[in-house]
């Protein structure tokens, strides 16, 4: 584990902050769909959505 008591910047392209984003949105998805809150079919279409 890191720590720091400062600040510090990562820079990253707007294509890269896309893609971190799309894959926090599926992540986020399939852990509820986990506990319950979403069927597969659900999930698949947002998925989709999400993608295009």
């Amino acid at each position: 584990m890191v720590y720091s008591s400062k600040n510090f910047k990562i820079n990253i392209s707007d294509k890269e902050k896309e893609g971190l984003i799309k894959n926090l949105k599926i992540g986020i998805l399939c852990q509820l769909q986990k506990e319950g809150y979403f069927s597969s079919e659900q999930v698949n279409q947002m998925i989709k959505e999400i993608n295009s």
